[in-house]
């Protein structure tokens, strides 16, 4: 007798992410680069890059739709992937702060706001 186990996968994020294409600047100690992003959510961003950061480095992505967004975090991971004949890098990154406008960092709620205010002005660049 043949038994099938299915693989259960724990979703460990605790808020929705949504996929997005816009493009953005990474700011680390030793430069910056551009970056596109391809997903955001309150705590965390998926960037793709022709350029690698180590996991554990922590980075700031730019993104002006307008007024200056910065969000302030550390990359979690990161992945190579071959796209026609260049290699392309994604990265995962957890988000600690987000500023708007310069101001001081706002909260999960103010977040959510946000999120949702850069959805609209993203989909109709």
């Amino acid at each position: 007798m043949r038994t099938s186990m299915a693989r259960e996968i724990v979703e460990r994020r605790r808020f929705p992410r949504y996929k997005v294409s816009t493009s953005a600047q990474l700011e680390m100690a030793d430069g910056s680069f551009p970056v596109s992003v391809e997903e955001m959510s309150i705590e965390g961003l998926k960037i793709r890059s022709v350029r690698s950061v180590v996991p554990e480095t922590y980075v700031s992505i730019r993104i002006n739709m307008g007024r200056d967004i910065v969000f302030h975090g550390q990359v979690v991971w990161t992945m190579n992937k071959l796209i026609g004949k260049e290699y392309m890098y994604q990265m995962g990154l957890h988000i600690d702060a987000i500023l708007d406008k310069g101001k001081d960092k706002i909260g999960i709620a103010e977040r959510e706001i946000l999120i949702q205010d850069l959805l609209v002005i993203i989909k109709r660049v």
